[in-house]
């Protein structure tokens, strides 16, 4: 019986010994495995990575159109409260023509966000990634309504506001895209 108990332990022995060794099999069933559990985290990476990207993205572009019409708001009411009248033009080339050094002109160059105050230009917002466009629109003889728009990398983000006007408008129905506030020098 001893002899059989030894033999059985022998036995066991040499299967433990086989045991120890990778088949290729095995081997080939692990590495599909691991394979399997890589592609899964790499993809939630780049998912998660590419969200960041974007959310990043709509952000920025949500911070400066606010900022720029939050700008543009300031700029409307200061010249509002010292001009004589207002001018919407369809475009940025016709207000070149008339503002005089009194005057305060607002409206978009080369995707950026331009105010012309006197003899200054000044960009109030401007970035290489991001296009703005404004419209100006005169909802009645007593109110402005401005929208700005931001477009980056395929996304775009608007904003619009009313603000009161400090005198009457003869054209209450006009929308372009640059406008002038006419400042007389003695209201300066």
């Amino acid at each position: 019986m001893i002899n059989e108990i030894r033999g059985g332990t022998y036995i066991i022995f040499s299967i433990l010994k086989r045991e120890k060794a990778i088949t290729i099999v095995e081997l080939m069933i692990s590495l599909a495995l691991l394979s399997i559990v890589l592609a899964v985290v790499f993809s939630f990476y780049f998912f998660v990575s590419k969200s960041s990207t974007i959310a990043t993205k709509q952000t920025t572009l949500q911070v400066n159109v606010l900022s720029a019409r939050e700008q543009i708001k300031d700029i409307v009411l200061s010249a509002n409260s010292d001009a004589d009248n207002m001018k919407i033009y369809e475009d940025k080339t016709s207000v070149e023509e008339v503002y005089s050094d009194e005057d305060v002109a607002i409206y978009t160059e080369n995707d950026s966000v331009i105010s012309y105050d006197g003899a200054d230009s000044t960009i109030l917002e401007g970035n290489d990634d991001i296009n703005y466009e404004i419209t100006f629109e005169v909802v009645d003889e007593y109110f402005l309504k401005y929208t700005i728009k931001g477009v980056m990398g395929g996304q775009t983000y608007e904003m619009s506001s009313i603000i009161k006007l400090s005198f009457t408008l003869e054209e209450p129905t006009i929308t372009g895209k640059a406008i002038i506030f006419h400042i007389s020098s003695a209201t300066v």
